[in-house]
């Protein structure tokens, strides 16, 4: 077998086993939240409009797997929805802004792990008061069991990391009362 010929075929072989990279699926990282879940008394249920989500890349399908800000705010606002806050009204109470800061991701491995960093800042929409604002940093790990391919696995792991990182915003906004909207409490 010439060299050439061998050079040709692991290339082939390598192309068949990596695959093209996709983005993350929306479904991936929509946070695991039921509604009725949520706390009766959540001072936030239903009051909350998504504004402006910023950040992310597209998706490069011959390099690495990516978060665009149209699908994290897509699986933000499905999120939002799932946990009772969310309200697709130009006259709600709030709107919360988010920038996906960093997609932290390794460049290969068995188990990949990735962590997701997001600005998030919610605002009072009466008083344009931000009664929230953070910085949150989660990751998850895809591991060689989730999927043999190396480009799955990297998308799963994205998944996973903004997944996590919703859910731990969405368990933050349930802790929220008046007082963090008006200090006087007199809404």
């Amino acid at each position: 077998m010439s060299p050439v010929f061998k050079t040709a075929v692991v290339v082939v072989m390598a192309a068949v086993l990596s695959g093209c990279a996709t983005p993350a699926r929306i479904s991936g990282m929509v946070a695991s939240y039921d509604s009725v879940e949520a706390p009766a008394d959540a001072y936030l249920r239903d009051s909350i409009r998504v504004g402006q989500v910023t950040g992310g890349k597209e998706t490069n399908p011959m390099w690495t797997s990516q978060v665009d800000a149209v699908s994290f705010r897509a699986a933000l606002e499905r999120s939002l929805e799932q946990a009772g806050l969310f309200n697709n009204s130009d006259l709600a109470d709030h709107y919360l802004n988010a920038q996906l800061v960093e997609l932290d991701q390794p460049l290969f491995g068995t188990s990949l792990t990735v962590k997701a960093t997001v600005r998030y800042e919610l605002i009072h929409a009466p008083t344009e008061r931000v009664v929230y604002e953070q910085m949150i940093e989660r990751a998850h790990t895809a591991k060689f069991s989730d999927a043999f391919i190396g480009v799955e696995r990297l998308k799963l792991a994205n998944e996973g990391a903004v997944r996590v990182n919703i859910e731990t915003l969405i368990a933050d906004l349930y802790e929220i009362t008046p007082s963090h909207t008006n200090p006087k409490g007199n809404l």
